[in-house]
């Protein structure tokens, strides 16, 4: 009898164990921070994704999101009802994503790691951290210039057509706005920028009176004057060279008659031989 409540014991033990090992375990987290871009325009608003995931747990938890800045302070809560079954799942994931707000994380060019923060919202206690780094841009617009000439030999002849094609890319613009372009002082044509990136072309053609060195200077200018990007680009014109033939010398063309026209001589010469020889022996 008491044999049998022994293996009774042993096997009750056995039975427990798993569950004994759960409650026994220490309930991990770990969060991960990533932004949807590398670099932003001012203003703009971030999107962050955070994953969370958790091991070992026993029970439900409620848990909170905060950003703190470099100097340790607090500057944001992403969330403070985030539920995690641990009484169900004891080890399982959830994905959040929020819109950090622009005026506290992209109101200046510059750039700023923070820290997100898990915290546990019954003990107050921080059970996770993770870092990301908010970069902001100031924009940047440039010009390139690309040219042809009207007969495509890339030799631009006094009175040729010249096409010129204007390239205009841009990046981290914070608001649309409309640019005039400019060939010099003349004016070519309005550009239209929106905000964020993005690129556009223009052409201008024009001609050349004579032969030189011509400089263009292609500019974008915005409604008050100041040149926002400009591109300086050389040419020259020039005649295009006719090359003649200089005539060959009596002596060259003499070469040249003897080397087109060598087996005839050698047959007249044959013949002229036969005939000496006959008048000789005659």
């Amino acid at each position: 009898m008491r044999s049998k409540t022994l293996l009774a014991a042993i096997m009750l033990v056995l039975a427990l164990a798993p569950c004994l090992a759960v409650l026994g375990a220490t309930p991990t987290f770990t969060v991960t921070a990533t932004l949807d871009k590398p670099a932003y325009y001012i203003g703009e608003t971030p999107s962050l994704s955070v994953d969370i995931e958790w091991s070992d747990l026993s029970q439900n938890y409620t848990m909170k999101l905060v950003v703190l800045n470099s100097s340790g302070g607090e500057v944001a809560t992403l969330d403070t009802s985030i539920e995690i079954p641990g009484a169900v799942t004891a080890e399982g994931s959830t994905t959040k994503t929020y819109s950090l707000t622009a005026s506290t994380f992209t109101a200046e060019v510059g750039e700023e790691t923070y820290e997100l923060r898990l915290i546990d919202t019954g003990s107050g206690l921080s059970v996770a951290s993770a870092s990301f780094t908010v970069r902001v841009k100031s924009e940047e617009i440039r010009l390139s210039v690309a040219w042809d000439d009207a007969s495509g030999d890339r030799l631009i002849e006094p009175h040729e057509s010249v096409e010129f094609e204007i390239f205009i890319t841009w990046a981290f613009v914070n608001a649309s706005k409309t640019l005039a372009l400019y060939r010099d002082s003349e004016l070519i044509d309005n550009v239209a920028v929106s905000a964020g990136s993005g690129s556009t072309q223009k052409t201008y053609v024009t001609t050349f009176d004579s032969t030189g060195v011509y400089s263009l200077t292609f500019k974008l200018e915005d409604s008050t004057g100041k040149i926002i990007a400009q591109k300086a680009v050389a040419v020259e014109v020039q005649t295009r060279q006719t090359v003649t033939e200089q005539g060959a010398s009596i002596l060259e063309q003499g070469i040249a008659w003897v080397q087109q026209n060598a087996l005839v001589i050698i047959v007249v010469l044959g013949l002229l031989l036969v005939a000496l020889i006959v008048v000789k022996y005659r």
